[in-house]
């Protein structure tokens, strides 16, 4: 894998802010946060939070914590560690957020990357509190997608010939200051304001390929990947396309792939059968530089039967997970997944933004299913932030002719 430098694209919407790492045309990261606004919103525990834990009952390897949410934590400890008093209150942060049915995991290393002003507020409200439950602090959203973003680069490309941001497109021109403020320095990357770069630079396409089944390989080959609860099972479908050639191909986008779609645990990738062990040294090789995106990542033993296994840590949940949910019809064999509402509506907003920074003098209608119609009502400071933005010439009106997590824009 190349020092190539990556683009960021930072898109502050009205219900949502999103953003990118691109390069060379492909998307290998994205990064979700709260809409300006909408930081204090209730939220599932994710990781880096900070919390306000109460210390629970300790069992071997560590302790449980109650964080307030419906499943107890798990804090690691080692033996030479001193185990908190049962019953007390500690500002601790989460490692790995609660997947299935596991609980989230919990460090108490909570200071780690945060300023001095950020470490100041978490103690006062830590300080205000006598309950477990998430301590809000002062981090506006587009500072939290700045540090997550170096965060992934020094992870994952530590070392390899000065890859980082070299520009970053944002929505918003207010957000100048917050990315300068973020550097405080020279070599700050060129910033330039792109409206719509999340769609004109491959990004929306990029997201909505990332929820999809099959993902295509040049000559007509693809993966086809499903996830499971502990992480993945990939084949490489060759088609009429050349083994040898699939099975670099498939090598190459492996890695960007399951971090693009954040899939972490156990994962095996069933590549086309290579009797010549030279070849198949080669091809894991090609794998491992593949795999710079995956922070951690351990390989095995490439078979001759194309079998290998690959275990990279899980720090949340994939993006399939956090885009949708278990939804089975009354004649289907295996649940299948529909997008959640809360996803669904935060992209038709986006869809209606983008139009209308496009179409500055149309008058546009955003059409939603029922659900989502229902959904976008209690969310009443989305549209809000719109008319703030564009003025009132959208409509935003339920159809019944959508069905289920539906929505489009007309003129």
């Amino acid at each position: 894998m190349t020092g190539a430098p990556f683009t960021l694209i930072i898109e502050s919407g009205a219900a949502q802010t999103r953003a990118a790492l691109m390069r060379d045309g492909k998307a290998y990261k994205f990064f979700f946060a709260p809409a300006r606004g909408d930081e204090g919103r209730p939220r599932s525990a994710e990781a880096g939070d900070i919390y306000c834990c109460r210390i629970g009952k300790k069992i071997s390897g560590g302790v449980f914590v109650n964080l307030g949410e419906a499943v107890d934590g798990f804090l690691p400890l080692k033996p030479s560690q001193t185990t908190p008093q049962e019953g007390a209150l500690e500002i601790m942060r989460i490692r790995r957020s609660a997947l299935g049915h596991k609980g989230a995991v919990i460090a108490l290393n909570w200071k780690q990357g945060l300023t001095a002003k950020e470490i100041d507020q978490i103690q006062t409200a830590y300080e205000q509190t006598n309950a477990p439950g998430r301590l809000s602090y002062d981090i506006d959203p587009v500072f939290l997608i700045l540090r997550r973003a170096w965060s992934w680069i020094g992870a994952t490309h530590a070392g390899s010939g000065g890859a980082g941001i070299e520009k970053i497109l944002l929505k918003q021109a207010r957000d100048q200051q917050i990315v300068r403020a973020f550097y405080q320095k020279a070599d700050a990357p060129i910033i330039t304001i792109a409206a719509n770069a999340f769609e004109e630079e491959g990004a929306t396409q990029a997201l909505e390929e990332a929820l999809e089944r099959l993902h295509p390989l040049p000559g007509g080959a693809r993966l086809v990947i499903d996830e499971t609860e502990g992480g993945a099972i990939i084949d490489v479908d060759a088609g009429a396309a050349s083994p040898k050639k699939v099975n670099e191909a498939a090598g190459d986008e492996v890695g960007r792939i399951l971090a693009l779609r954040d899939i972490g645990g156990r994962i095996v990738v069933d590549f086309l059968p290579m009797a010549d062990g030279r070849v198949r040294a080669s091809l894991l090789e090609r794998i491992k530089q593949g795999c710079a995106p995956l922070p951690g990542a351990r390989l095995g033993k490439m078979a001759p039967d194309g079998f290998l296994d690959i275990t990279a840590p899980r720090i949340g949940p994939s993006l399939l997970q956090r885009a949708s949910e278990p939804a089975a019809g009354p004649n289907w064999l295996r649940p299948g997944r529909r997008l959640r509402a809360e996803w669904a509506s935060k992209a038709a907003i986006d869809l209606l933004e983008h139009a209308l920074t496009r179409a500055p003098t149309a008058r546009l209608v955003l059409r939603l299913s029922d659900d989502l119609y229902k959904f976008v009502q209690m969310r009443e400071e989305w549209p809000a932030r719109l008319k703030e933005r564009y003025g009132a010439r959208f409509s935003i009106e339920r159809s019944d002719d959508l069905k289920e997590g539906s929505y489009d824009v007309i003129s």
